[in-house]
């Protein structure tokens, strides 16, 4: 997933698409064109959870203008996904809205966006 993914139609609206075709046989992929940064499987195959959780990633790339971990490399990025550690997004006017995305506590994408208004 990455900043691809995100459509703007004629209307000015925003469209997000094809999030998570990156898993191969339900694992972790080791690089999916060079933003693993974007990549959290919770139960090992790809989930609504997991769409959700590039949502987050969408919000905060776009609210930072920054990418994840810029100092490490991915494997150890997916590791720190793994373990439940993230970058602290408190100072974000969203910053609640994207740890729960990235910490899975939303059910459903409608739930994301009730948030949001």
């Amino acid at each position: 997933m990455n900043l691809q993914n995100i459509l703007v139609t004629v209307e000015k609206n925003i469209v997000l698409y094809d999030f998570i075709d990156l898993s191969l046989d339900n694992k972790w992929l080791v690089e999916y064109r060079g933003e693993i940064r974007f990549i959290c499987l919770f139960n090992g195959k790809t989930t609504i959870q997991d769409d959700i959780f590039v949502l987050g990633c969408i919000f905060y790339k776009i609210f930072t203008r920054r990418l994840f971990y810029i100092d490490k490399e991915d494997y150890e990025v997916g590791s720190l996904y793994k373990k439940g550690i993230f970058l602290l997004v408190n100072q974000l006017s969203i910053g609640d809205i994207i740890i729960k995305c990235w910490v899975n506590r939303y059910n459903y994408i409608l739930k994301v966006f009730v948030d949001l208004v």
